[in-house]
């Protein structure tokens, strides 16, 4: 089956105009050039820098009147960004509402799982929160999923939206291993090809 598919990106990939798909690839917005100029609808988009690690974090929060309410910690899935829960806002009078965005690259990130549970520690320890509800959504989910079960901060409750276990296991990392490996010797610009040519499919 790997072999099929590898056969069939070859194929679709095979024809990708260079030119094009780079320009693409060298104007893509950064984190924050996305959050610039786009209406938010009462939510603020803020950096945090964690004195322990020296990472600065990203998010999204909704004002909240009454601090003592608990948080709702929103990971997004892959390919996303927190704005994707920007119509939650109904939630607003139980939680404290926050949308993580997980960074593009970081030094502490190096392909498990474990180091998201170590990015999403750093970020409620520099917010002085030590205790959490957790929304994930689609591979946000399979990173609460592991957070909760490996976080030093209390997880309260644990909500999946559109999400599956996944690469929680040695075969199942072996798999993802062996078709992230594939992928990776096409050249950026095919893959963001992929990534667009995908997501038009999803809509």
């Amino acid at each position: 089956m790997r072999i099929f598919f590898s056969l069939i990106i070859s194929l679709v990939t095979a024809f990708v105009p260079r030119g094009k798909y780079q320009d693409k690839l060298e104007t893509l917005p950064t984190v924050a050039q996305l959050a610039e100029g786009y209406d938010l609808n009462g939510w603020t988009y803020q950096r945090i820098h964690s004195n322990e690690s020296g990472i600065d974090h990203y998010f999204y929060s909704y004002p909240s009147q009454n601090d003592t309410l608990p948080v709702l910690l929103m990971l997004h899935g892959f390919n996303t960004d927190g704005r994707m829960f920007q119509k939650l806002t109904s939630l607003a009078g139980r939680f404290r509402l926050i949308a993580y965005n997980f960074p593009g690259e970081s030094r502490f990130y190096r392909g498990k799982f474990k180091d998201f549970v170590f990015l999403l520690d750093d970020f409620c320890g520099a917010l002085e929160i030590d205790s959490v509800c957790v929304a994930g959504n689609s591979v946000g989910g399979a990173i609460a999923l592991c957070y909760a079960a490996s976080s030093r901060t209390h997880i309260n409750r644990l909500l999946l939206v559109s999400s599956e276990v996944f690469g929680m296991t040695e075969d199942d990392r072996r798999r993802s291993e062996a078709m992230a490996k594939k992928l990776l010797k096409y050249p950026d610009y095919k893959l963001y090809y992929l990534l667009e040519k995908t997501r038009a499919l999803l809509r």
